[in-house]
């Protein structure tokens, strides 16, 4: 956190709060927060990271940084192994015969978050993990013989496709999460609006209170059993 000044923490803190709030993208909070104070971007998000994991057991945080009462850091589910080795072969796989990842991958889920989890992992393997990749290459070859190789001439062309269609992913969540603020926003000012129209009516009617001002009215005017006229 030495980064960065606590009022600079709190302002980071405010749009991360902000962008959930109106469904913006995170990851657009951080580019952004990272140009403005000319800091790396996976510095300024292990910084918000860092904070928000540090609120959890630390409650005073809360008070020094007010908007961490609207954020919570979501658990980060990891792949186990078998996992990943099963989405690194359907993957290549589908691409050996001439599918999209994209296309792969919402055959796999059509959760988009989901689909993102799964072409970050892809994209990471790719990078880090070329000898698991290399070795369910010559599986696959082994059982159709051929495979695609993500490394080829094409290798370079292939990850920015990836990482086009990630940035396609998060544009597509972050737009749906846009339309259900929205939905949400529409749908309480309905109720509002009814609510106020109810109680209107229900001012606007006063059938007790017109019962009772007749009920005194009627009183004033009977006296020992006789009702005496208005002069």
């Amino acid at each position: 956190m030495s980064a960065l000044k606590d009022q600079d923490i709190e302002k980071l803190l405010s749009l991360a709060s902000d962008a959930k709030i109106n469904g913006g993208s995170l990851c657009e909070v951080f580019s952004k927060f990272s140009k403005d104070k000319n800091l790396a971007k996976g510095t300024v998000r292990n910084i918000y990271y860092d904070i928000l994991k540090k609120a959890e057991t630390d409650e005073s945080l809360k008070e020094k940084y007010p908007s961490l009462k609207n954020l919570k850091a979501e658990k980060i589910i990891e792949f186990d192994k078998v996992e990943a080795r099963w989405l690194l072969k359907k993957i290549l796989l589908g691409s050996t015969f001439g599918k999209p990842v994209r296309r792969i991958v919402n055959e796999l889920t059509d959760d988009p978050k989901k689909a993102l989890r799964y072409q970050n992992k892809y994209r990471n393997m790719l990078k880090s993990e070329k000898d698991l990749v290399d070795e369910v290459i010559g599986e696959i070859k082994a059982e159709y013989g051929k495979c695609f190789d993500p490394y080829e001439k094409h290798g370079d062309d292939a990850l920015s496709r990836l990482k086009n269609e990630i940035n396609d992913l998060y544009a597509r969540i972050s737009q749906d999460l846009r339309n259900e603020n929205q939905r949400l926003k529409m749908r309480i000012s309905y109720l509002e609006s009814e609510n106020e129209r109810l109680r209107g009516k229900q001012i606007n009617s006063a059938p007790l209170k017109d019962y009772f001002e007749n009920i005194d009215m009627m009183s004033s005017k009977f006296v020992g059993g006789k009702i005496h006229k208005e002069q």
